[in-house]
């Protein structure tokens, strides 16, 4: 009985562990897809006639990255809070069923 429970355990962790891998995994790809709100779009008007001066870059494509980026960076931290969490609620479960296993083996001799 207490190899089947030990194994059930296991499995559990092991597929817990797998999904939080993948999380990671699939968090900086999906949230690298490109947005349609209306925001993101930039339009740039480019003038008919033959102009030899350059208007300087905007930084309007890097500041647009830097929001995507500052953005990844708290989906990342907050799916890291959300993993230690689980992996901290999921000891607690384990080390608790194993505490109420012992005192019924001890109350139980």
């Amino acid at each position: 009985m207490r190899d089947a429970v030990r194994l059930v355990h296991l499995l559990l962790l092991g597929a817990v562990a797998c999904v939080l891998a993948l999380g990671f995994m699939a968090g900086p790809a999906a949230a690298a897809q490109p947005s349609l709100d209306r925001g993101a779009a930039v339009i740039q008007l480019v003038p008919v006639a033959a102009d030899t001066t350059t208007a300087p870059p905007t930084s309007t494509t890097s500041t647009v990255d830097q929001q995507q980026q500052a953005a990844d960076a708290a989906l990342v931290r907050r799916k890291a809070v959300v993993a230690v969490a689980a992996i901290v609620l999921l000891v607690i479960v384990y080390y608790g069923h194993r505490a109420r296993n012992r005192r019924r083996v001890k109350a139980g001799s």
